[in-house]
């Protein structure tokens, strides 16, 4: 089972070993690749063509993992003891769903393994995550509601260029993610338009 809140340090310690794991991906997408070996690092020759397939699924890889790390910092930086934990579950829920799908595939699968029932613990994890969505606005105002208890806030800019001087060597991942989505949801935004409906 995984631990339903991390540890302190596992907290402040989260955004630094993410950004050297994401270090060591980008470099093993560079030739020669570096290969970990037990103790041993060694280089070893990657066709150029598997180089280009995984250079940007590793790129991708290593900007959601800083952009979670990120959000963590900004959520520790208020100095809220309530918001980290609300985002870490909130980002955990989301974990155990796609893991679930994925389970699902897998024609060996024993639905016995997990206690929720594969016919209903999408909508299970959903409604916790509206849960979690409610408790993370009131404690990022730090007002007390939904099981939240208000608590006194550090204030600080959150525009790109502020996150970006505070947290230069995360903050272009996270604006990234941002981005992306942005564009993705505009355009489903606008799949839905009164103007589309009309054609």
């Amino acid at each position: 089972m995984f631990p339903r809140r991390f540890s302190a340090t596992t907290r402040t310690d989260f955004a630094s070993r993410v950004s050297l794991l994401s270090c060591a991906q980008r470099t093993t997408t560079a030739c020669p690749a570096i290969i970990c070996s037990g103790a041993q690092w060694r280089a070893t020759a990657v066709p150029a063509e598997r180089m280009d397939i995984s250079a940007g699924s590793e790129q991708e890889k290593s900007q959601i993992l800083n952009a979670a790390a990120l959000l963590l910092e900004l959520a520790e930086a208020t100095g809220s003891e309530q918001l980290p934990h609300e985002i870490e579950a909130y980002l955990s829920i989301a974990i155990y769903k796609v893991y679930r799908y994925l389970y699902l595939a897998d024609p060996g699968s024993i639905e016995a393994v997990f206690r929720a029932p594969h016919d209903c613990f999408d909508y299970l994890c959903d409604a916790r995550a509206r849960e979690h969505e409610l408790r993370i606005r009131t404690a990022a105002r730090g007002e007390a509601g939904y099981g939240i208890t208000a608590e006194e806030l550090q204030r600080f800019p959150l525009s790109p260029a502020a996150i970006s001087e505070r947290f230069p060597s995360l903050s272009s991942d996270l604006l990234t993610v941002l981005q992306q989505v942005s564009d993705s949801i505009e355009a489903l935004g606008k799949n839905f338009s009164p103007e589309n409906k009309k054609s």
